[in-house]
């Protein structure tokens, strides 16, 4: 048996699963292309999508250990995209930091009650 059929089979899945994902998130609403996508957009929305289903197929294969669970969730995330990863991912940084009481928006925030009851 060749390797490819061993071990590291999985990554030839994600990665066709990243690419169907990368052209289904090029399409709009109505199945058609987006207008004004050039081959070095589309060769970069790939890139990025294939990237996003294989770092999310490791998260979720650690947790659940099941392969195809693991290509499906990587496959949602490659459809939604980088922008929308980008999205979810400061909005929950920005709740934790509004929830440590600091504000997301300033870097020049008085004292935190915390650090005023140290005092």
């Amino acid at each position: 048996m060749s390797w490819i059929d061993k071990e590291y089979w999985y990554i030839f899945w994600v990665m066709v699963v990243g690419l169907i994902g990368a052209v289904l998130g090029l399409l709009d609403e109505n199945g058609r292309p987006r207008k004004n996508r050039t081959k070095k957009g589309f060769l970069a929305a790939a890139a990025t999508s294939m990237f996003l289903c294989w770092a999310t197929y490791e998260i979720v294969f650690f947790i659940s250990h099941v392969t195809p669970f693991s290509l499906a969730i990587g496959g949602i995330i490659a459809w939604m995209g980088a922008e929308w990863v980008r999205r979810k991912i400061d909005k929950a940084a920005n709740k934790k930091i509004e929830s440590l009481g600091g504000d997301s928006g300033s870097y020049t925030k008085s004292e935190s009650e915390y650090e005023e009851e140290l005092k």
